[in-house]
């Protein structure tokens, strides 16, 4: 007897939009694709010895609550920060389950555009703030010599 092993747990299909409708519709940003770009760059480095971190890819296979896949986004740009001189955290999307796929997608996208917004200034404050660091500590090790 042969049993029945194939395709037994699917029960529907659903036709999704092809990457270039999507792209179309949705297009890149400035600000994602200097992201995107910029990170691409650093993962380059790391790989090829340039840059002495630890790539560190993570994620949820599926997102299928647009909300939590934002404030899981936000803990992990939280812990990039906090850990940017030892790990490139980079997290991984496979597939994104909806019933309005355009929607969320186009959601997460503003909303990802603000916080990077947000993100690119912050992180200009804290080069400002290291740099100023740095020219206080000359100033006292010069007052030291």
């Amino acid at each position: 007897m042969q049993y029945l092993t194939d395709n037994t747990r699917i029960t529907g299909l659903m036709e999704v939009s092809p990457p270039n409708e999507i792209i179309t519709e949705l297009p890149i940003s400035a600000d994602s694709s200097e992201l995107v770009f910029k990170s691409r760059k650093e993962i380059s480095d790391i790989l090829h010895g340039r840059d002495d971190r630890l790539v560190v890819v993570v994620g949820p296979c599926s997102i299928h609550d647009p909300e939590s896949a934002l404030e899981y986004a936000k803990r992990l740009k939280s812990l990039e920060t906090k850990h940017s001189d030892q790990l490139k955290i980079e997290e991984k999307m496979n597939n994104i389950k909806n019933v309005s796929l355009k929607n969320s997608l186009s959601n997460l996208l503003k909303a990802f555009n603000e916080n990077n917004k947000k993100l690119l200034k912050i992180e200009k404050e804290l080069q400002d703030t290291k740099e100023k660091f740095l020219t206080e500590e000359e100033k006292i090790l010069n007052l030291l010599d």
